[in-house]
């Protein structure tokens, strides 16, 4: 029979592996019941950041229609940080999406036309072919990828393949021109009505301390 702080430590360790009744858990006070965590919403197909403010940049390099803008520009226009957007342009660069100009007026411009330019395209340089499933992101269907057990009889594995293809070709029907004829309108009307700044207005500085205090009567 174990005795002393060994014995508590026993006791103690099998009340709490002791599942608790429903009637015990409603006499618990709601505030101290443990809460379950609210699980985080599963988004498919989401761009990721980089391909956001990639879009953003080539959409604004398209309005501009062939004139030279600055990262910093682009940047100021949206609430994207200038170093990311930095970031964006030089690997656009790289892929001949757009071209640089160095000095001191220098920045970027489309390398092609808008609509030569296609959201496919934009998408498979910053981020890689979009996949569903994950024999898509490991072999994309390839006969040696050999990376799922249930593929020989899987019945998703054609379904899924017929979806992906048809998301791709969306993305590669819909040019930087389409995207910025969508979003002109918003943008024309963000212009004509720009959300309206508060205007601070001036509070009265209180008075002096000593101009309050009640004045000593004279003798």
């Amino acid at each position: 029979m174990l005795v002393g702080p060994a014995r508590r430590e026993r006791v103690r360790t099998h009340r709490d592996q002791t599942p608790r009744r429903a009637a015990d858990i409603a006499l618990i006070p709601c505030g101290l019941r443990r809460r379950r965590r609210p699980r985080r919403p599963h988004s498919m197909l989401q761009l990721t950041k980089k391909t956001e403010y990639g879009l953003i940049a080539l959409i604004h390099l398209a309005d501009r229609d062939g004139q030279i803008v600055s990262a910093r520009e682009i940047a100021a226009c949206y609430p994207v940080p200038k170093r990311l957007m930095a970031e964006v342009l030089k690997e656009l660069c790289q892929h001949e999406l757009v071209h640089s100009t160095r000095g001191a007026t220098g920045g970027y411009a489309l390398a092609r036309p808008a609509y030569a330019i296609t959201l496919g395209e934009v998408v498979r340089v910053l981020e890689g072919m979009p996949t569903l499933a994950s024999c898509e992101a490991l072999g994309m269907f390839r006969a040696d990828a050999g990376s799922c057990d249930v593929e020989p009889v899987c019945p998703i594995k054609s379904p899924i393949q017929r979806v992906r293809v048809a998301i791709w070709d969306v993305l590669q029907k819909t040019t930087l021109q389409d995207m910025s004829r969508a979003g002109a309108h918003s943008r024309s009307r963000a212009a004509q009505h720009p959300v309206p700044v508060p205007v601070p207005v001036p509070v009265a500085s209180p008075a002096p301390l000593l101009s309050r205090l009640p004045s000593e009567p004279r003798s």
